[in-house]
């Protein structure tokens, strides 16, 4: 588990997932745009495959892509960090603020400007094989 202080504010809840709980995803690190930050995600399904989405922008869309859960942002959607959750129901991801993903290669944070982070990953629900979200965070990166 990471331990430190948390950097970002939590935003737009996921639903429920086949563990039992909503995944929920955490930001550590101080909120320099020149430091990296931990991206944590818990309460994953065991075992399954996963990974981190960036945006600048928040959004609100129920069940996207045919997903059980929520995406919670909105704008350019980039794609990283690729994990999978184990024994633990857990992935991470170090994220450098001066090079996160987005769909046409990477952009760097700048000083008064809000990312947005979510997680994506493989679910099952009612015997079928779907997938899910977590929540997100914001950080205001300085």
């Amino acid at each position: 588990a990471v331990g430190g202080e948390a950097s970002g504010t939590q935003d737009c809840y996921g639903v429920q997932n086949s563990s039992g709980d909503r995944a929920f995803i955490q930001a550590f690190g101080d909120r320099s745009r020149f430091s990296t930050q931990t991206l944590s995600v818990s309460s994953v399904p065991l075992n399954t495959f996963g990974f981190f989405l960036a945006s600048t922008a928040s959004g609100l869309t129920p069940n996207a892509g045919g997903s059980q859960g929520t995406l919670c942002l909105g704008g350019n959607i980039g794609r990283f960090g690729i994990y999978n959750s184990g024994s633990s129901g857990t992935g991470e991801f170090l994220l450098n603020p001066q090079a996160i993903a987005q769909p046409t290669g990477t952009a760097a944070a700048l000083a008064g400007q809000t990312w947005c982070f979510q997680s994506w990953h493989r679910d099952s629900g009612g015997g079928s094989a779907t997938s899910n979200f977590s929540n997100a965070v914001a950080i205001p990166f300085l």
